[in-house]
């Protein structure tokens, strides 16, 4: 990654901000490229320039790279400029951008790997997500946990890990799901005589 940065930091046309914060008054920075983690935002102020970032991220990332769904073929392209200026462009992950389409937000999640849709089905994410939890549930039933062990593990491990899937997508149908896994889990490793209210 601090190749690709730096190759990205001596591309054509970056940004040129004026650092008003800076301990020595301020200053003007040069960006071409931010990294978040594992992510990427590259900046240019013209047509030119992003497709320039476009060509150094696919040479590291990209078909030519790695041969995957990676590089530019996964990331939206802006670029600054003051005056008019063609449409924003998604790269098409050999070096060109092209014209982005409009669509749903439902196709946008999809991009990403996260399916959505209005009939009642899991995501492929969130079915793997749910099969791990199968896993781990029927792991920690013979441990003899305490309730208090049992509770973090549910309210700080398990539902922390498909709150973000069921937000954002029809997988909210697995709640009823989930509270059965919850409720029987309990059940095991509490040993009651029941894993619903009886009364």
């Amino acid at each position: 990654m601090d190749v690709l940065l730096r190759q990205q930091h001596s591309g054509l046309d970056p940004v040129r901000i004026v650092h008003s914060q800076h301990p020595q008054g301020a200053q003007t920075r040069t960006i071409s490229s931010l990294l978040f983690v594992d992510d990427a935002l590259d900046i240019a102020t013209t047509y030119a320039g992003i497709q320039d970032r476009a060509r150094i991220s696919n040479t590291f990332t990209g078909h030519s790279a790695s041969g995957g769904v990676f590089g530019a073929d996964k990331s939206f392209l802006l670029y600054i400029s003051p005056h008019a200026h063609p449409a924003i462009a998604l790269n098409d992950g050999l070096g060109v951008p092209q014209p982005i389409r409009v669509v749903a937000p439902s196709e946008g999640f999809r991009h990403l790997g996260i399916h959505q849709g209005t009939d009642n089905h899991w995501e492929e994410t969130t079915r793997a997500v749910w099969q791990r939890l199968n896993t781990q549930a029927d792991a920690v039933a013979p441990r003899g946990l305490r309730k208090k062990e049992l509770v973090y593990i549910i309210n700080s491990v398990w539902i922390l890990s498909v709150l973000y899937r069921t937000a954002i997508s029809d997988a909210i149908s697995i709640a009823p799901a989930l509270d059965t896994l919850f409720r029987k889990t309990a059940r095991r490793v509490l040993k009651l005589p029941h894993d619903h209210p009886t009364e």
